[in-house]
């Protein structure tokens, strides 16, 4: 079982630039996005993330964690499924129904949640400033190992893994 995450962050430690992460995102960000998507059984994310991003298509099974039970915005995904259940008991059902590789795509908030599952853990620190809610990068990894660090066109790639 693997359970990562992935994040992009402005310079500035905002996770969004006009109410989305694709703003902060790069070519070469997505491009690293949709490779770690190829590995994932199942696409994790919460309610907002849900509405704010475009997520009306998804090569895999896309869980919502969310307290409501519909969300027009993923409405014409067929591989969209709302769970009404804390963060923690909902990520136990997508393991349990959909495999062991997730995939948390899912904003800070989320995050923070379920850190303390994450095995591995992807940052792109965008050359950009974003007006979106600030993450701490310590905060996000102080239980993890640096594995990689990439430089490309101003922007700066991690993987984390959890540290043993």
């Amino acid at each position: 079982m693997t359970v990562y995450a992935n994040l992009v962050i402005g310079l500035d430690g905002s996770t969004s630039a006009e109410g989305r992460s694709a703003k902060l995102s790069s070519d070469t960000d997505r491009k690293r996005f949709h490779q770690l998507r190829e590995r994932a059984d199942v696409i994790f994310i919460g309610g907002e993330t849900a509405r704010r991003e475009p997520y009306g298509k998804t090569p895999v099974p896309l869980v919502i964690v969310s307290n409501f039970t519909e969300i027009k915005e993923i409405s014409e995904n067929k591989n969209a499924v709302i769970i009404n259940k804390d963060p923690q008991s909902a990520l136990q059902i997508a393991i349990e129904k959909y495999g062991p590789n997730v995939l948390i795509e899912g904003g800070p908030n989320l995050l923070l949640n379920l850190i303390k599952f994450v095995d591995e853990l992807y940052i792109t620190i965008a050359n950009r400033y974003g007006d979106g809610q600030i993450v701490s990068f310590d905060g996000l990894t102080r239980e993890f190992i640096m594995e990689e660090m990439e430089k490309i066109e101003g922007e700066i790639f991690y993987r984390f893994i959890r540290e043993r």
